[in-house]
């Protein structure tokens, strides 16, 4: 944004991260883009960060294996916590990273919206991953970008009798 970039030149990945970390969709991309733009014509320049969500979108899915990991949590923020979201944050603390599933669902969400604590999704060498048929898909083309070409061969190539050694 801060190169005036158009929604259709920026590679698939980064829209599809865009959509799935900000909830910024295409639409919300050239607002965005329309209010910066107009606010570097007025007095003062208005920082893109200001322009961005404050908090990330509400976490679709929680499976029971991802790993619930502590962010950066000062005293402040504990004091704006519930009861329950200040003995998560004990727990994660005094215990290390833990499952998602024994943890509360709303608990883990609002510890999330807050920034509190992050995500983390396991992947062993020989786990094996299915790319089902994808929804929600960006499709830019964006020529030159040796990620973005990277990442089609690897779904392209992928099936689910290829472990994760195997495809990197």
């Amino acid at each position: 944004m801060s190169n005036e970039r158009s929604y259709d030149s920026l590679p698939n990945f980064t829209a599809a991260d865009c959509l799935r970390l900000l909830a910024i969709g295409r639409n919300q991309y050239i607002e965005l883009m329309n209010q910066c733009r107009s606010s570097k014509k007025f007095f003062r320049k208005k920082p893109v960060r200001d322009l961005l969500p404050t908090k990330p979108p509400l976490l679709k899915v929680l499976e029971p294996w991802w790993i619930v990991q502590i962010g950066y949590v000062t005293e402040d923020d504990i004091r704006m916590c519930s009861n329950a979201e200040h003995q998560a944050i004990d727990s994660v603390i005094d215990k290390g990273p833990v499952t998602a599933g024994i943890m509360d669902l709303k608990v883990v969400q609002g510890l999330y919206t807050k920034g509190l604590v992050f995500i983390d999704v396991p992947i062993a060498d020989d786990d094996y991953i299915v790319v089902p048929p994808l929804e929600n898909f960006v499709m830019n083309r964006v020529l030159g970008d040796y990620f973005e070409v990277l990442m089609y061969k690897i779904f392209v190539s992928i099936d689910e009798h290829t472990n994760i050694a195997e495809v990197s």
